[in-house]
């Protein structure tokens, strides 16, 4: 949480998160399913989908210790008014049941609130078909990765084009808009962007959030100048991307 307050406080437009669901249906904020990439000391050997929220209570995270797991709900109420992109984290080797149960759980989180300033992202196509029809009307945006990587399943499982590590190609979102024509955005790795790709999404009326993996990736924020609907980046660095935004605009 004490992350999500730096970044607000320094004036980012809103925050990405990665939401999982525990054993007992809640949605916490996590970025990996092993919590010993989280845990300060010591480092426990267990998984967040197999442990129950009061169970991960107590387990503190962060360089320093302070920090712990929080509540998706808790997020939200914090950012407030800004916009919460919340990416769905697939958890390798669970069982199909559990894959698909997290949609409905992020649903039961969701409804009720204005989300109007939130968007729900994915690698996997199928995740945001089945978010859509637990929550119809919800923001959903597919992540791409750069074209180059191997398209590989997301799972052991078949679940085809919709459970793969998409590459950022005019094909491949074509494809998906005809799967989920609600699709709202497209969030491609900064450098797989080019003028084709631009052109496609402008064409299929996509906002774009493009993600960065360090501050030296600058070169997607004219972005709001190409005629998207909507234009953002996601970084870790968010001050540094804030000062170069200004020598944009």
């Amino acid at each position: 949480m004490a992350s999500i307050r730096a970044a607000l406080d320094a004036g980012a437009d809103g925050i990405e998160v990665d939401a999982m669901e525990t054993a007992d249906g809640q949605v916490v904020i996590c970025h990996s399913d092993l919590l010993a990439d989280h845990t300060f000391r010591p480092r426990l050997p267990y998984r967040v989908s197999d442990s129950t929220y009061d169970s991960l209570r107590c387990v503190r995270t962060g360089r320093n210790g302070d920090g712990n797991i929080p509540l998706l709900s808790d997020v939200l109420d914090e950012a407030g008014d800004r916009i919460v992109n919340i990416e769905m984290k697939d958890v390798k080797g669970a069982k199909r049941d559990r894959m698909r149960s997290f949609p409905n759980a992020l649903a039961a989180v969701l409804r009720g609130r204005d989300t109007s300033n939130i968007i729900v992202s994915s690698f996997a196509l199928i995740d945001l078909v089945d978010i859509s029809k637990a929550l119809p009307g919800v923001k959903t945006g597919l992540i791409l990765d750069f074209p180059g990587n191997s398209e590989r399943p997301i799972w052991p499982l078949s679940f085809g084009f919709e459970a793969t590590y998409l590459q950022n190609t005019r094909e491949n979102i074509e494809k998906a808009v005809a799967i989920l024509p609600t699709l709202y955005s497209v969030h491609p790795e900064v450098f797989s962007i080019n003028e084709d790709r631009i052109r496609k999404i402008i064409e299929l009326d996509l906002a774009i959030y493009a993600w960065a993996l360090n501050e030296s990736s600058p070169s997607c924020l004219p972005l709001q100048d190409a005629g998207f609907k909507d234009a953002g980046i996601i970084t870790d660095f968010v001050p540094a991307m804030l000062n170069i935004r200004k020598s944009f605009y």
